[in-house]
């Protein structure tokens, strides 16, 4: 159902693949050549995802509370206000968890902390189940666009090294 206006303009679909899978291609393009224990975490309209490679391979992959719809709800109801959701997106790509609006920031910042939360309990889980030692480096970033402070925020938050979800690919 979700595919229909594809398949009437294709006629076919030969395979539908979740995003974490995809990012295998990371390495094999060589685009992140370390064989670390990588986490990835990317904010969509509606999904969010958590996924850890170790050694270049796929190990585990979470659905993330927190999709881009889910957050601006979220803030809204933080806020007391309504914001619609383009401007929400469009506030988190130009301006970032360091917006101007003191009320914005304060809420936002009560909403990543809520999120990394979040994130931190799912970390905590994927470490026990798939006894990962640690984590080397996390990828983090949102369909919206580069959020100023994001992965600054994040590394502070789990304590990890954080670099954006932006590959020249």
């Amino acid at each position: 159902q979700d595919y229909v206006q594809v398949v009437d303009t294709i006629k076919y679909i030969d395979q539908i693949v979740p995003v974490p899978l995809l990012l295998k291609s990371l390495y094999v393009k060589e685009l992140i050549d370390s064989s670390d224990v990588h986490c990835f975490i990317y904010f969509q309209e509606n999904d969010a995802f958590f996924c850890i490679y170790n050694e270049q391979e796929f190990v585990y992959a979470k659905s993330l509370k927190f999709s881009l719809k889910q957050m601006h709800e979220r803030f809204c109801e933080l806020l007391g206000e309504q914001l619609d959701l383009r401007s929400f997106e469009r506030m988190l790509a130009q301006e970032g968890l360091n917006t101007t609006n003191p009320e914005y920031q304060k809420n936002l910042i009560k909403l990543f902390g809520e999120i990394f939360l979040h994130v931190s309990d799912v970390m905590t889980y994927a470490k026990r189940a798939y006894d990962v030692k640690k984590f080397d480096e996390i990828f983090i970033g949102t369909s919206a666009g580069s959020v100023v402070g994001l992965d600054e925020y994040a590394q502070t938050y789990l304590g990890l090294k954080t670099a954006p979800f932006d590959f020249n690919y």
